[in-house]
């Protein structure tokens, strides 16, 4: 017997939705002729709990539309598609990437999960030992030299990138190569730019639900600092949040 309650992989990707808890905000229409500066490049990052860095309502609110309109435009069709093409679903649903060929029109191509990696260079502490496949964690991390950006045929793409990891959300986008006017000298420092890009992503699922917290560990002569291991320096700040008094905080410290 067929078990109607099975849970179609297809289906969760297709019927997420991106809702701020800041409610619907109230956008004033811009009035024709209006000139406009449209961005071309950004980072977008929230903390370990799907929280957007920019503690804004309206931004929040901006990058809950931007996420439905990828997921309505281009993400949406490419999961029918697969599903029609009998394609297995990305599951577990974790990241993708959307590269816009200039000479392709309006047809992007869609990559999810392993589909597509970037490479880069990472530098780890002296004296840090790795098998093959095993993961980086963020305490045997010294710096990010350089991502490598995608390219066609070694030229510069377009490209907008999405990464989930449990709750923390971050996007990386760059449609600058299809700008008629792109300068190719601008490419460059793309590798630099993901690299930090990454890097805030990494800081932020550490520490970005901290944010609120990191300004009151000056009133305690405690400067924020990632020598520490990650989770001393979070035990740090959970102790502040409580409001342990100076004293009480000498003795535990």
């Amino acid at each position: 017997m067929e078990n109607i309650n099975k849970i179609d992989p297809y289906e969760i990707i297709i019927s997420m939705k991106w809702a701020p808890e800041t409610g619907q905000i109230e956008m004033n229409q811009i009035p024709a002729g209006t000139e406009v500066f449209v961005i071309q490049k950004g980072v977008l990052v929230t903390d370990n709990q799907g929280t957007l860095l920019i503690r804004n309502k309206e931004d929040t609110q901006i990058f809950s539309n931007l996420l439905n309109h990828v997921w309505e435009l281009w993400i949406i069709p490419e999961i029918k598609r697969r599903k029609e093409a009998k394609i297995p679903a990305p599951n577990p649903f974790n990241k993708f990437i959307i590269l816009f060929d200039a000479e392709k029109e309006n047809v992007p191509t869609i990559k999810f999960n392993e589909e597509y990696e970037l490479k880069g260079l990472f530098l780890i502490k002296r004296g840090s030992k790795f098998n093959k496949g095993d993961p980086i964690h963020f305490d045997q991390i010294v710096d990010i030299g350089t991502i490598d950006p995608p390219t066609k045929n070694g030229k510069p793409i377009a490209f907008f990138l999405f990464r989930l990891d449990g709750r923390q959300i971050s996007v990386y986008f760059d449609f600058r190569p299809n700008d008629p006017n792109f300068d190719l000298d601008e490419w460059k420092d793309e590798g630099k730019w993901i690299a930090d890009a990454y890097l805030e992503t990494i800081l932020a699922r550490y520490f970005g639900h901290l944010a609120l917290v990191i300004p009151l560990l000056s009133k305690n002569d405690i400067p924020f600092t990632i020598g520490l291991k990650a989770e001393k320096m979070k035990s740090l700040c959970d102790i502040i949040e409580k409001g342990i008094q100076n004293e009480e905080f000498d003795n535990i410290l």
